[in-house]
């Protein structure tokens, strides 16, 4: 059980409770068939059953554990499958097509502040698409792989504000929305001499809402959110990385060194469900760096910095049915030490 605590208007404690039973099962099976030396087939399909049962009280002030007086039970099942096909070209290039769907279960509102607020929600789906090519070059020192994808989402579970009684608004979590994902995503790795190492990635997403309607609790009218982009999904982003070994004579039982160094950028895009200003980040780049000194297979220290230019974006924004809204900054700058042991 779950216990809350939190203030009312006037400042007083008050107190809710709550337990969440779930029970989920399932029966999958996978089948690889190789027509040919170089041919290859993948068949998946997976049945689900979950049932969810939910006991609650509202907020109750001056009592410490309140009772669970309120109860909500729901049961879902769920067909799933995938299917694919792989082909290798050659002993270093393979292409490769699978589908594959998606589900993840329904079920209440956790904590709701009003009866009206205690509702439940349906499964949500998807059903993607992906095409990719997988090679390796220079007797495996260069691999390259480039992935196109488009996944479909239905029902999505999202927050949202709907009426409620006698003129007034509650916070929700309901099957919304309906969104599409595609993009294609290619990512090398370079290694012309064992002991030093190059990763690059880039991406291009275009990730929005097809659909997703809330309320505005200030005004009473109905947000049309559909053709706008999905949070923390930004249009373009990019990555590399550098990392060099260096062995030595043993010095107090360390026999070599590790440097590393990464950069991670992204472009602008949205943290708010809503597409709310206060959920707005433009594009930003952090830049890391480690180095660790290793003694064999038996332990490691590690001295790292991370955002070592100190770079400033918010990490959360957002607004709560149009009365409030709120943004979190990142922390900074970090460095500091870690000391890892195999036993």
């Amino acid at each position: 059980a779950d216990s809350w605590q939190g203030l009312d208007a006037f400042g007083a404690q008050s107190q809710q409770n709550e337990r969440v039973e779930r029970d989920s099962q399932a029966v999958f099976g996978h089948l690889d068939y190789e027509i040919l030396d170089a041919w290859t087939i993948s068949l998946g399909a997976r049945h689900s059953w979950d049932e969810t049962k939910h006991r609650f009280s509202l907020r109750q002030p001056g009592i410490e554990v309140p009772p669970l007086d309120n109860s909500q039970k729901a049961k879902f099942q769920n067909n799933s499958y995938e299917a694919g096909t792989q082909y290798q070209l050659t002993p270093d290039h393979m292409v490769y097509f699978r589908y594959a769907e998606g589900y993840r279960g329904g079920g209440f509102v956790g904590l709701p502040g009003s009866l009206d607020a205690a509702v439940g929600f349906g499964p949500e789906t998807s059903k993607s698409y992906e095409v990719g090519f997988k090679t390796q070059w220079l007797e495996n020192r260069l691999l390259v792989n480039i992935t196109l994808f488009d996944v479909k989402f239905k029902d999505m579970q999202r927050d949202i504000t709907q009426s409620g009684p006698n003129n007034t608004f509650v916070q929700v979590t309901a099957n919304a929305a309906d969104a599409t994902t595609k993009g294609i995503e290619f990512e090398s790795f370079f290694r012309p001499v064992p002991e030093f190492t190059v990763h690059a990635t880039f991406g291009y997403l275009k990730a929005e809402y097809t659909s997703y309607e809330s309320v505005n609790a200030t005004n009473g009218q109905v947000i049309d959110l559909s053709d706008t982009p999905m949070p923390y999904a930004p249009e373009y982003t990019a990555s590399g990385s550098a990392e060099y070994t260096v062995p030595f004579n043993p010095v107090f039982g360390f026999d070599s060194a590790e440097f590393f160094v990464s950069y991670d950028w992204r472009s602008k895009f949205t943290e708010s469900n809503t597409n709310h200003p206060s959920g707005f980040q433009d594009e930003y780049g952090v830049a890391s760096a480690a180095v660790s000194f290793d003694a064999g297979d038996r332990y490691k220290v590690t001295l790292y910095g991370d955002n070592l230019f100190d770079k400033r974006f918010i990490t959360l924004g957002d607004d709560v049915g149009g009365l409030i809204a709120h943004a979190y900054d990142n922390i900074g700058r970090t460095y500091g030490a870690k000391f890892g042991m195999k036993f």
